[in-house]
């Protein structure tokens, strides 16, 4: 499969329409998904994903990524995209926060976006798939760093929780150390940020420790409640990031 501009098949089509993702895309959780589907389909969203900014409203790219974790779910269930492919989903992915500027998860006169909150439903059932190595595991967390503390809109609608998912399922696989998870954790606020003296001041500063804090929370919380003894790491450096937080 090659991840370039393809349209996307009518039989395909119905797979990413409105109505078909509102009742939880039942061809794709049935039986019927095909390489005859998902091939297309699978190019057709990220093309979506990557021309999201061609949309001045903002609604081609949360819907394209929602689509796409559904996609993504049928690779965890019966593996048929190669690593290759994998790589390059989550990079599409990358290059699409990177380029993000619409943070609202929600309007009353819009109703709902979750652009953000959507990515990480896509980036959780990729990060739940056995196929994963640790690159792209790595690329997984680079991606969800790249908003997870952005000073640029507060998250209200579930965008932290939802980027926690897939660090948390990440270190329940034992993907990394615990020296890199608390060096990831470091990653998003390191030191040097400005911010860090200027969190009472501005309405970045006040930001981007929420957006930082609710995450953290999310998933020290998640890390705690399994009583695993494989997320004992996550909640030591979750723990440990809040109190620099703080």
């Amino acid at each position: 499969m090659s991840l370039s501009p393809r349209p996307i098949p009518p039989r395909a089509a119905r797979c990413c329409s409105p109505c078909r993702t509102a009742s939880k895309t039942p061809v794709l959780r049935g039986r019927e998904q095909t390489d005859e589907i998902l091939r297309p389909l699978t190019t057709g969203l990220v093309d979506r994903l990557a021309r999201a900014s061609e949309d001045p409203n903002g609604f081609r790219g949360p819907f394209a990524a929602l689509t796409l974790a559904e996609v993504a779910r049928t690779d965890r269930v019966a593996s048929w995209i190669n690593e290759t492919e994998r790589s390059e989903l989550i990079a599409a992915v990358h290059a699409y926060l990177e380029t993000l500027t619409v943070h609202c998860g929600y309007s009353d006169t819009e109703s709902w976006r979750r652009s953000v909150a959507h990515t990480g439903d896509l980036l959780l059932p990729v990060s739940l798939n056995p196929q994963v190595r640790k690159p792209q595991a790595k690329d997984i967390l680079a991606a969800v760093a790249l908003k997870v503390g952005t000073p640029d809109h507060a998250y209200i609608c579930g965008e932290s929780e939802r980027l926690a998912a897939p660090a948390t399922y990440l270190a329940f696989e034992e993907t990394f150390t615990a020296e890199e998870g608390s060096a990831w954790f470091l990653c998003l606020c390191p030191p040097e940020d400005p911010l860090r003296e200027d969190t009472c001041r501005s309405e970045a500063g006040l930001t981007r420790p929420h957006n930082l804090k609710v995450l953290t929370q999310s998933a020290y919380i998640n890390a705690v409640a399994r009583h695993d003894d494989r997320m004992k790491p996550l909640a030591s450096a979750a723990f440990e990031f809040l109190n620099l937080l703080a």
